[in-house]
């Protein structure tokens, strides 16, 4: 009797253990059946095609999936990509989809199946993390919007093949998570979340703008037009909001502590120290535009005498570590 009773506790505690943890598969897009060579990875993966990344597919148009298994070079290495310049917020990869475009007036939708359907009336924790492409290709074309977001949906039917788009997934005017405000921070990963009730066995996850034009706010850079341009990275959906907390291994941190930027502020010159290997280096003005990037060992010299006068980030990219981004005022 006993027995059977701590076998019920060990069940119900492992069903409970199992509903915290996030129901999406490849969260961090991580995971590829081919590493694509160039832009579009999404591009192909509508049933019944053979995808490039794992469990993701397209719902409308090409979403790039960016993934440093490219290689230096690549229009889809994350470091250095057809659209700018990121480093992946968790690993190695992320998404690149077009939220707003002027000219060809589409969204693009990326679409993932949950590893089980929601529970009606249970509440989930839901997030994941943007960043505004900087540019890159569509420097011209440049803009940032709003209405970064995402929806839920029971078995849609709703896929994109470069031979019939005609099941694609239009905008609906609604979305259960969305970003109102216009996203224009390109140097660091936009945190969206919010808590959702599930009104249906919900089996499908959908990311992107869900919204039309006549709904859609924009701030435009670029002099020849708009499209707007996003990565996407780490995307959650559990119970317990811990699920879906991203935690710095101890390494990392370490290494970290020992960067050193120096001097700061400065004059002309100054110099990154405590790093290993061949690293890149990435200068960004306050805007969030590049005005600088290479590849140096430590101890790294910092150049500012060609720039403007006024505060400027500096992202360092090594292989200790994803990246860590300094501060770095240029003064008289």
């Amino acid at each position: 009797m006993l027995k059977a009773a701590v076998l019920f506790y060990i069940l119900i505690l492992s069903s409970l253990m199992g509903n915290a943890q996030n129901l999406v598969p490849n969260p961090s897009f991580e995971e590829y059946i081919t590493c694509p060579p160039s832009v579009g990875g999404l591009a192909f993966q509508s049933p019944p095609y053979e995808s490039l990344i794992a469990n993701w597919y397209s719902m409308s148009v090409t979403p790039d999936y960016m993934h440093e298994c490219a290689g230096i070079g690549a229009s889809n290495y994350p470091l250095d990509n057809a659209w700018g310049n990121q480093s992946p917020l968790d690993g190695e990869g992320y998404i690149a989809m077009g939220m707003f475009d002027q000219f060809e007036n589409s969204r693009e939708y990326a679409a993932v199946e949950l590893t089980e359907p929601m529970v009606p009336g249970q509440e989930y924790y839901v997030s994941f993390y943007a960043s505004d492409a900087d540019g890159g290709g569509l420097d011209n074309f440049d803009c940032s919007t709003n209405n970064i977001g995402l929806k839920f949906f029971v078995s849609p039917p709703y896929y994109w093949n470069s031979f019939d788009n005609n099941f694609s997934l239009t905008p609906t005017n609604s979305s259960d998570i969305n970003y109102t405000e216009v996203l224009v921070d390109s140097i660091n990963w936009t945190h969206i979340s919010g808590i959702v009730s599930a009104s249906q066995p919900f089996t499908h996850l959908v990311i992107g703008n869900f919204y039309d034009d006549e709904n859609t706010e924009i701030i435009q850079t670029g002099l020849d037009g708009c499209v707007a341009l996003y990565y996407i990275d780490y995307v959650c959906v559990a119970i317990d909001s811990s699920e879906c907390n991203l935690t710095p291994s101890e390494i990392d941190e370490a290494f970290k502590e020992k960067l050193q930027l120096f001097p700061n502020p400065t004059s002309e010159f100054s110099e990154i120290r405590g790093f290993k290997g061949l690293s890149s280096i990435i200068i960004y003005n306050t805007s969030g535009r590049i005005v600088d990037t290479f590849y140096c060992n430590d101890p790294c010299p910092i150049d500012l005498s060609g720039l403007s006068k006024g505060l400027y980030y500096v992202r360092i990219l090594s292989d200790d570590f994803s990246f860590q981004t300094f501060k770095l005022q240029h003064n008289d």
